[in-house]
């Protein structure tokens, strides 16, 4: 529900004015009002601001590990506090030298991790060498073409056996990998006093020597190998004794800069709300806004810190301050999860309806009716049980509960289907539908959902006729209350082809939709005659709550049939496997993504205000990450 809001206005002497913002600040619960531009305050506070920026850069490449320990952030940030602002402000003057040195770390990692990696891929092409090493003998690594290779060789050996009688084992050769498939990569041995004489026939054969890179290029190919070779050890104990450097930096600077950090944005925010004062004479006037859930113990709180130094006087909003009050969302522990699904679109407006409660509801209800077997949904809530002991975060938590009600009410519809991996719950155990098999009976199945739909879209436009109401729009609650008649007077004239009513009520049923035209008339304008076409388009929408599901228990009987074809072999029991854990992805995929499409469009598209802005209250954020929430 959105809760309902309360304009605060505070009045205290300047000198109450700074214990009045911490008090403020540590309470968490008001969001100050400011008509001023951000620049401009930001522009007051540069200082700051410079200073807090340096502060997350170098936090940054410290690392998130750096300030990990909240207990010591938090205890040097009650000593920062009682600190004198001359002994900060000369801290805050190291974190230039402080940069410069993590700066410098950080460069010499970059440059040891480079020069290793480009020596690693230059003896990952050359490999290591293939040919015996001798101490009458120079071995050296050429590209070669394939075309060129018999040439180079015959070239060679000529060359060779013209200055020795026995050129048999004279030269050696050894071809290595290549990665490329248009060369050779060709080692070759040849006599020590016939190296450089070697080379020049190579090279006029058109081969292509393989050089070592950088200072290794001076070196013949066995000896650059293993100089290779120990220089990548050298720069590997290199790089871990600066990544050493950099973890001590850390562990010595990340708690205290944090703090600060901290610190500086609490001064930072505390300036900014001195500036959204207004003065009157010796007096400081603050306002804002306060939700009513907080009312009562703020009052008591401030009264008990201020007494009667302060002055309070609270009102709630005029009509013309309706479309600036932030909007405040507070659900029950059941229903507090689905508030996830409002992060993709802005805030419901201030003094409309907030729907978390109806996605609690009908969501999992939708999304599980689509997976619709007891086998995926326990297999579902096997995974959530087994993540759940090393995911932590809040947003996996909510997302657990979602899917876990998913799976709760997929093993719901699957009693009803009597489906468990398809139809191996009926092989196996004699399981038994407890209303229809969808897999036969289709038309039940696709009715039920264009019932789920007509439900859903009323409410929707239930929904919206209310808020209308609520915020005085008589022309859209006109329109909203037309669809509702004209959809209700179709049925009636539907029901009587399915002997639910007697003929007679079709006409009744052509005076409602006549009554409902004129409503849509009255508040939409031709408009609304339009939208009255969209609305069944709307429930026609749902239809594929069955359909989505329909195909999934198909494939899920299809794993069966591999395993009547190929009995219990590799291959058939292997074909099931995968087939049923391709279709237990898309089932979970598929069933949330049309069953939130339904809600987004169908059902929230009837009444969803998204003009509402975010109450972000004036709150320290000392027990939070360092890194700022965006």
């Amino acid at each position: 529900m959105i809760e309902t809001m309360y304009h605060l206005s505070l009045w205290c002497p300047r000198s109450k004015a700074a214990d009045l913002l911490d008090f403020l600040l540590a309470d968490g619960s008001v969001q100050i009002q400011s008509d001023q531009d951000d620049a401009r305050l930001d522009e007051q506070s540069a200082d700051l601001v410079a200073s807090h920026q340096k502060l997350r850069s170098i936090l940054a490449a410290l690392g998130d590990d750096a300030a990990s320990d909240g207990s010591t952030v938090e205890l040097l940030l009650h000593q920062f506090e009682k600190m004198p602002e001359r002994t900060r402000q000369t801290l805050c003057g190291n974190l230039d030298s402080i940069g410069e040195t993590i700066e410098a770390l950080h460069a010499r990692l970059a440059f040891l991790k480079e020069e290793r990696e480009n020596l690693v891929q230059s003896l990952a092409v050359a490999g290591r060498p293939h040919i015996p090493d001798r101490a009458d003998r120079v071995r050296s690594l050429w590209w070669v073409s394939f075309e060129s290779y018999p040439l180079c060789r015959a070239r060679l050996n000529e060359a060779v056996s013209g200055l020795l009688e026995r050129a048999d084992d004279a030269v050696a050769y050894s071809r290595h990998d290549c990665p490329r498939s248009d060369l050779l990569l060709v080692e070759i041995a040849l006599p020590r006093e016939m190296d450089e004489m070697g080379r020049s026939v190579l090279r006029s054969a058109g081969a292509r020597q393989w050089l070592p890179p950088g200072k290794f290029e001076k070196l013949n190919y066995g000896p650059a190998s293993e100089a290779m070779e120990m220089e990548i050890r050298r720069l590997e104990a290199a790089a871990s004794e600066t990544s050493a450097e950099l973890t001590a930096l850390g562990r010595k600077w990340g708690p205290k800069l944090a703090a600060l950090s901290f610190l500086t944005e609490r001064n930072l925010a505390v300036r900014r709300a001195l500036l959204r004062c207004r003065a009157a004479g010796t007096a400081v006037n603050l306002e804002g806004w306060l939700p009513e859930s907080r009312l009562k113990a703020f009052c008591q709180s401030i009264r008990e810190k201020f007494g009667d130094s302060v002055a309070l006087t609270l009102r709630q909003p005029t009509k013309e301050e309706m479309p600036s009050v932030p909007t405040a969302l507070r659900q029950s522990p059941p229903v507090r999860p689905f508030a996830l699904f409002l992060q993709l679109v802005r805030p419901p407006g201030y003094g409309s309806t907030d729907p978390t409660a109806a996605i609690s509801l009908f969501f999992p209800f939708f999304a599980g009716c689509i997976v619709g077997d007891i086998g995926y949904s326990a297999v579902m809530l096997l995974l959530l049980w087994v993540l759940c002991r090393c995911q932590k975060s809040p947003i996996f938590k909510d997302l657990r509960f979602i899917l876990s009600a998913v799976a709760v009410w997929g093993i719901i519809w699957g009693v009803a289907f009597g489906e468990c991996f398809g139809d191996m719950g009926h092989r196996l155990f004699g399981l038994e539908p407890l209303w229809v098999e969808r897999g036969h009976a289709v038309m039940p199945v696709l009715f039920a959902s264009l019932v789920m739909g007509l439900g859903h879209v009323l409410l929707g436009l239930g929904y919206g006729v209310f808020q209308s109401l609520r915020g005085g729009h008589r022309h859209h609650a006109a329109e909203k209350a037309g669809l509702i008649v004209v959809i209700l007077s179709v049925l009636i004239c539907l029901a009587p082809a399915g002997r639910l009513l007697p003929k007679s009520a079709v006409y009744w049923g052509l005076g409602g939709c006549g009554a409902g035209f004129l409503l849509l008339t009255a508040g939409g304008g031709i408009g609304g005659i339009v939208e009255s076409f969209s609305a069944f388009g709307n429930i026609l929408s749902y239809v594929r709550i069955g359909a989505i599901g329909l195909s999934s228990a198909i494939l899920a009987v299809t794993a069966s049939k591999f395993l009547d074809t190929f009995g219990l072999t590799a291959v058939g029991i292997l074909a099931a496997l995968a087939i049923h854990t391709l279709n237990f992805v898309m089932a979970f995929a598929e069933s949330g993504l049309h069953a939130a499409r339904l809600h987004y469009v169908e059902f929230m598209g009837k009444f969803y205000d998204s003009s509402g802005k975010q109450f972000t209250p004036f709150t320290d954020r000392r027990f939070h990450s360092w890194k700022k929430v965006s």
